[in-house]
């Protein structure tokens, strides 16, 4: 069953910090399927990506775009991802599953 959250829901999430593309909360309200969760949101730009940032995934090309490619840039592993699904599960497994532990995080 997937979870719904609503507008309601936002006071139980707290601003735990943030990084050059992602904002995080955590989990504080009494909710048995959320307590010890955090929450990775991407940033969006307000009125659209700038064309330079898009990602470019052509002929084989790279899922990030200008931006994230320094961002990650020492990171050849997850540079490497051919796909944003592929992208997503190398961030969760070489670079979130290490700092916080199995506990916390669940690769998929």
């Amino acid at each position: 069953m997937d979870v719904v959250l609503d507008q309601n829901d936002a006071a139980d999430w707290i601003y735990r910090g943030e990084g050059a593309a992602n904002l995080v909360l955590a989990y504080a309200g009494s909710s048995p399927a959320f307590v010890g969760k955090v929450l990775r949101i991407p940033k969006a730009w307000r009125n659209g990506k700038p064309e330079e940032s898009l990602a470019q995934c052509v002929n084989g090309g790279s899922v990030f775009g200008k931006h994230e490619q320094l961002l990650w840039g020492d990171n050849q592993e997850l540079l490497s991802s051919s796909s944003k699904e592929t992208m997503e599960q190398m961030y969760v497994e070489k670079i979130m599953s290490p700092l916080l532990g199995p506990k916390y995080i669940d690769a998929g």
